[in-house]
């Protein structure tokens, strides 16, 4: 790309955000020389949210964006890997288990449809509960 672009238009260039992104927390991976690179973190839901398209960073070349996913959406998946960063979502207190059950009983609605149409409501009961056992 030859013009100035943004997080957000590269986002938006590469598909968008799917619904089980944590927007809140994208990644920015920035070469500063051989051997650094600057990590930052972007909220890019409170950009969406205000307008507030000026704090909107502008991407240099070989910038990369990091779009990780929600945990609800990790404990869908199931795998071990998933399960670790959920662990660590709550251990470093990115998310509460309060907040954690909150979205749970919310998801318990959507099964089925819409955001999960391949989740049963049986099988999301039993992997959450694997889950919050070994919270």
């Amino acid at each position: 790309m030859r013009e100035r672009v943004t997080a957000i238009q590269a986002i938006m260039l590469a598909g968008g955000m799917k619904e089980s992104a944590r927007s809140s927390q994208i990644l920015l991976f920035r070469k500063i020389n051989s051997d650094t690179a600057e990590v930052k973190v972007l909220n890019l839901k409170r950009i969406k949210r205000t307008s507030d398209l000026e704090n909107d960073l502008t991407l240099q070349a070989g910038d990369i964006l990091l779009v990780p996913r929600d945990a609800i959406s990790k404990i869908e998946r199931g795998n071990s890997r998933d399960i670790a960063d959920v662990k660590l979502l709550v251990q470093q207190k990115i998310i509460t288990l309060d907040a954690l059950d909150a979205a749970y009983q919310e998801v318990l609605t959507q099964l089925g449809q819409g955001r999960y149409p391949r989740l049963t409501p049986q099988r999301f009961v039993e992997r959450y509960a694997a889950v919050r056992k070994l919270l």
